[in-house]
């Protein structure tokens, strides 16, 4: 007689899908998760990947409840702001509560960046020419206009936080003077 072979699960049985990641000490990806498993979402510096091969490195910042990752990098309003939304679905442009959260941001950047105002309904469709409106569709609490701003000289704008604080609208298209990416996302 042969006998028969039977699996026994144990008690403590763990699904594949619950299994717990494996850590890496000191390496995080800009994805909005705790790759190196110390209690801390993408904190200090991390890298991604890009298409075509090139990689974004970014620094960590955390304030309050909020995570921020500022990059260097060149671009148009739309293309920064698909590369926040690419690092995880939490990230996207940072968008100002108050000037304290606006400042802290301002003190890790040292160049021009894009910000999540507009005017432009195509992007925010809260927005309207004049009217500018945060990506989630609210409109500011306070503003930091430069001298002149915002400029009605234009159908639709972007605004870009100057490294002096004040607030600057130009073309959402414009990709000049842009070297700083500013993303942020609730910690997780």
């Amino acid at each position: 007689m042969r006998s028969r072979l039977t699996h026994v699960l144990p008690d403590a049985y763990t699904p594949p899908d619950a299994f717990v990641p494996v850590c890496v000490p000191s390496v995080e990806s800009c994805n909005g998760r705790d790759d190196n498993c110390d209690g801390v979402v993408d904190e200090g510096v991390c890298i991604v990947g890009l298409s075509g091969g090139d990689s974004l490195v970014c620094e960590s910042h955390r304030r309050g409840a909020r995570t921020y990752l500022v990059c260097n990098a060149v671009g148009s309003w739309d293309l920064v702001r698909e590369i926040c939304q690419g690092f995880a679905p939490s990230y996207d442009l940072v968008a100002f509560a108050d000037t304290a959260e606006q400042d802290s941001v301002r003190s890790w950047i040292a160049t021009d960046s894009w910000m999540g105002l507009t005017d432009d309904p195509a992007r925010v469709p809260a927005a309207r020419d004049g009217d500018y409106r945060w990506i989630d569709g609210t409109g500011p609490t306070f503003g930091a206009w430069a001298v002149g701003e915002p400029s009605t000289a234009m159908v639709a704008g972007c605004v870009e936080l100057r490294t002096d604080g004040l607030w600057d609208a130009g073309s959402c298209d414009d990709r000049s003077n842009r070297a700083a990416i500013v993303c942020e996302a609730p910690v997780l």
